[in-house]
């Protein structure tokens, strides 16, 4: 079974206590006498030179300290992240004595801080492996107290008798975190010592394996390795993948087939009773007959909004609806669409609002997490921020949340001889359900028609005119209303407010970008939501 995804980082740390390893006493650099090796002092400088992935992590440290400004003067020296490290404060100063006096005891003061907090960082770690190993386990981040007698399966054991789990160790005490690459093979790691040792990967140990990577390793989101899910089997890494794992094992005849199965558990629903307005029916008629004002009909509809609701609860379908409240299909609908969500959802926070303030986090986390070859591309022209409108760059982002989360649901098909088959949602079917392109509206009603071919009911979902890097018209489709909007934010706005207004489901092929937007940009969490480990920690990074 493979531990790495092809394009996943890994990092092996290099054994740098060979004194030999690159001492540079043993070249002459100068490029007229150099006889050792064949290659000129600019070769060995441009050998030398810091990569990519380094320069990210000079930059992001120098930013941190505010002094962003040094970061050519580190480079043309060679002092990467591990030099910093090393370097004392007379090598500060002769690095940086072309720069004023200030700004050299700012550097030498956020080293220094720097360095004593990664210090922290190492000692919390190994008193955390020892707590494991001991079975005495503090209460983590979110107040729950672990068990404190030993566990079935130690974390300790299982990392440090494998190499594979010494460098998760080690990339977490040189870096403080995780990243993906880590994470897969700590996962493994756990998982084939758990059937070597022919240990049940129960819900329990599970749970008790996912407080013990928490405690470990602070800065891990336990939702990625664990997460209930009512009376369904667990969400998360550990106990998902330990019992795939487990079906392929018995499918090819490796392990005996259990003869015990359970019958899954359907979960209920809710449904939120609103408490109806009295007297109002003045208003009602007002609707219906008088020929009023836009500013009149919002007066009107705050004031009957909890019937309303109510009935959107009891109709059959939005066409139903729809009929009873014809003011919906205004030009302007989408603006009583606002008043209902703001009593469906009165402690929701808003999109506009929220944003704004994770968009260049969004972008940063597209460019290291996201796989996919069209859509990488598409990242790279995200990153040319000089040729974009704000519209462009958010349709760019929102686009490319569907390559983040990559869909996991299933849908049926039928081949030529009508045999069926479960094939997985692709990027690009969470795409054409969130939005579509087109370049003239008759192109968009041909979209339209064909997806009313399917004979199954079209949710809501935006329509552009234009492509993704220039739009002429942007439009919100809902059971043949099309409402005109300005901007793609002030889209995906109204469409998420319909879904909760008139208690529709998000679609299948992009709930897991519907609900990443539900949680981040609204603060809405719901014991109904499906739990989905990647986006918890998704969110945490975000948070970081």
């Amino acid at each position: 079974m493979s531990t790495l995804h092809e394009n996943d980082e890994y990092e092996i740390p290099i054994n740098c206590n060979n004194s030999n390893l690159f001492d540079m006493s043993n070249y002459d650099l100068n490029p007229i006498s150099n006889n050792i090796c064949n290659i000129s002092n600019r070769d060995t400088w441009e050998y030398l030179k810091m990569d990519e992935n380094e320069s990210l992590k000079l930059m992001s440290q120098l930013k941190e300290w505010n002094l962003s400004f040094l970061y050519q003067t580190c480079v043309d020296a060679l002092v990467d992240t591990e030099a910093l490290n090393y370097m004392t404060p007379s090598q500060c100063d002769t690095l940086l004595a072309d720069f004023p006096l200030g700004i050299r005891i700012k550097f030498i003061g956020k080293l220094m801080k720097t360095r004593s907090t990664n210090e922290d960082s190492q000692i919390n770690v190994c008193t955390c492996i020892n707590n494991i190993k001991n079975g005495h386990l503090k209460p983590v981040v979110d107040g729950t107290t672990l068990i404190t007698d030993k566990p079935v399966l130690s974390l300790c054991e299982v990392l440090e008798s494998s190499y594979q789990g010494c460098l998760v160790l080690d990339h977490f005490k040189k870096n403080g975190f995780l990243n993906d690459a880590s994470r897969i093979i700590l996962v493994d790691i756990v998982i084939k010592t758990a059937i070597k040792e022919k240990i049940n990967m129960t819900v329990k140990v599970a749970e008790e394996m996912a407080d013990q990577i928490i405690a470990a390793f602070p800065s891990e989101v336990k939702d990625y390795y664990f997460m209930r899910d009512g009376p369904k089997a667990p969400k998360g890494k550990l106990y998902a993948k330990y019992h795939n794992v487990i079906r392929s094992l018995k499918s090819g005849g490796l392990i005996e087939k259990s003869k015990n199965s359970v019958k899954p558990t359907n979960a209920g629903s809710l449904t939120k009773h609103f408490e109806g307005e009295t007297d109002i029916d003045h208003f009602l008629n007002s609707l219906k007959h008088d020929n009023c004002t836009f500013s009149e009909i919002e007066v009107i509809w705050a004031a009957t909004v909890n019937n309303r609701l109510n009935s959107i609860r009891k109709s059959q379908s939005t066409s139903e609806t729809l009929l009873c409240w014809a003011s919906y299909k205004l030009p302007a609908g989408y603006r009583l669409v606002d008043i209902d969500f703001l009593t469906v959802q009165p402690n929701a926070t808003s999109l506009m609002t929220v944003y704004p303030n994770y968009i260049s986090k969004l972008i940063k986390l597209f460019k290291f997490k996201i796989k996919d070859s069209q859509s990488t591309k598409l990242v790279e022209d995200l990153n040319e921020e000089n040729f974009m409108t704000e519209n462009s760059r958010d349709c760019y982002v929102f686009y490319l949340l569907h390559a983040l989360f990559v869909p996991t649901s299933k849908k049926t098909t039928r081949d030529d001889k009508g045999r069926k088959s479960l094939i997985k949602y692709s990027i690009r079917d969470s795409q054409q359900s969130f939005i579509i392109f087109s370049e003239s509206s008759a192109g968009v009603e041909e979209i339209i028609a064909r997806k009313k071919d399917l004979g199954i009911p079209i949710q809501p979902f935006i329509i552009v005119i234009g492509q993704l890097s220039s739009q002429k018209d942007i439009l919100v489709y809902f059971d043949d209303i099309k409402y005109k909007i300005l901007t793609i934010q002030r889209a995906v706005d109204v469409v998420f407010k319909i879904f909760h207004v008139f208690n529709l489901s998000y679609p299948p092929e992009s709930y897991m970008v519907w609900l990443f937007i539900q949680k981040l940009f609204y603060n809405i969490h719901d014991k109904l939501d499906q739990p989905q480990p990647l986006i918890s920690l998704v969110l945490a990074e975000l948070c970081m």
